[in-house]
């Protein structure tokens, strides 16, 4: 026997209700039937939140306008129309265009309907589609030259079809994962699919994943796609130089001999990367070259942050964490602990970027000289100052003349002081 739990409080007064679904929607749920049957007041709140709906009358709940509006902000409110509507092909095409998953909510008559399903951008329709469709080699052709991995839901016999996934994976090479097991192990096939998406190359079988030829086609596509080679492979000096020549984050991908191999992960290292993110190299570097000064001065001196990387012998090392701090100043946080309280070192890291006062020794915060070097270079490095600075009236302006937010930083005293505050607004606005 089903049980009807009326809500713990019901509102009956309109305009308290509408202010309430304005704000959130949902309040819909503790409005008296009377409201929920009102189309303006049901309106408001399935603006508010397309969820709402579900608390609507049977009569607003059959009103295409209401449910369109819904639909419109949420598919999932689908679920909530009328049969009627959920039925309505005109309506249903209008959110399953751009949202597939909404076919689950449609009538079992639209969920077999081929122009529907062949008119949603989304592939992820094929999902909720009828039976009979998911076997449908015609549609799901059809389906797969816009989005290969349609294939996901097309039944076994047809991701066993080679035609139809050579179509799949032309349009997407990660549609080969949906294959069936015999055509995953089909060189041809495969290599179609890793020279659209390298790293495809996970799914195709373990005696294609040792073919040097193919992973080679994969890498090319896709560094990254060494990870899914073969042992031999990913040892493999001239495959994996040209995993990292692709994409430097290869590397990591590479056997433990090559990650030690000092000619090339130098080379890795002095490589320009599209991405501009050399210093990823020496991450996966061995153990013994991220000691190796000669190795990690050029991925300091193109990214200081690339500090985080070298040995702790390394980040003590004054010459090289100055090259490190001159590119990026916020490497200082990586220096070792006597080089954060070295003056002369820190000095150049704020010059760089005030806001490396942060890892700066307590002895470098409290200088006053040092800590006027970092509100030059920006106001808000104010946080990390001493507290005796952070009351220092002077101090303070000049942290306001470039960073109005850094009155935050300040005393109480000074945030309650209302020239110093008249500052920071007048800089704020001059900012925007």
């Amino acid at each position: 026997m089903n049980i009807s739990i009326p809500p713990i409080y019901v509102v009956t007064d309109r305009e308290t209700m509408l202010k309430a679904v304005r704000k959130d929607g949902m309040f819909l749920q503790f409005a008296s039937a009377e409201l929920r049957a009102d189309r303006a007041l049901v309106w408001a709140a399935v603006k508010q939140n397309a969820m709402a709906l579900q608390f609507a009358s049977a009569a607003l709940k059959a009103d295409a306008h209401i449910v369109a509006l819904a639909t419109h902000n949420d598919y999932q409110a689908l679920a909530y129309a009328s049969p009627e509507l959920r039925a309505d092909k005109e309506l249903v095409l209008q959110v399953v265009r751009t949202y597939g998953a909404a076919l689950q909510f449609a009538s079992p008559e639209l969920q077999a309907d081929k122009d529907l399903i062949l008119a949603s951008l989304d592939y992820d329709i094929l999902r909720y589609a009828s039976t009979e469709l998911q076997t449908d080699t015609a549609l799901i052709r059809d389906l797969m030259q816009h989005n290969g991995r349609a294939l996901e839901f097309a039944g076994a016999q047809l991701q066993a079809d080679r035609a139809l996934v050579l179509t799949a994976v032309q349009a997407d090479g990660q549609a080969l994962q949906f294959a069936s097991a015999e055509l995953r192990a089909d060189r041809a096939l495969v290599l179609e699919a890793v020279q659209n998406a390298g790293r495809a190359l996970e799914f195709a079988s373990a005696e294609l994943r040792a073919d040097r030829a193919l992973v080679l086609a994969a890498v090319m596509c896709n560094g990254c796609a060494l990870e899914f080679a073969s042992a031999e492979l990913q040892s493999d000096k001239a495959l994996v130089w040209a995993a990292v020549k692709q994409n430097v984050m290869a590397l990591q991908f590479a056997s433990a001999q090559l990650r030690a191999d000092r000619e090339l992960v130098l080379a890795a290292v002095r490589r320009y990367d599209a991405m501009h993110r050399k210093e990823w190299a020496l991450q996966f570097a061995s153990a013994e070259l991220q000691s190796d000064a000669e190795l990690v001065l050029p991925a300091v001196q193109h990214n200081g942050q690339a500090l985080q990387f070298a040995s702790t012998q390394l980040r003590a090392n004054r010459a090289l964490v100055l090259a490190a701090v001159q590119a990026n100043g916020q490497a200082l946080q990586f220096a070792s602990a006597e080089l954060q309280a070295d003056r002369t070192l820190v000095i150049a890291a704020l010059r760089n970027n005030g806001l490396a006062l942060r890892y700066a020794s307590a002895e470098i915060q409290a200088d006053r000289a040092l800590v006027i070097a970092a509100l030059k270079e920006n106001g808000l490095a104010l946080e990390f100052a001493d507290a005796q600075f952070q009351a220092d009236r002077a101090l303070v302006i000049m942290a306001l003349r470039n960073k109005g937010r850094a009155l935050r930083y300040a005393s109480a005293d000074l945030r309650a002081d209302r020239c110093i505050v008249l500052k920071a607004v007048k800089q704020c606005s001059q900012s925007f």
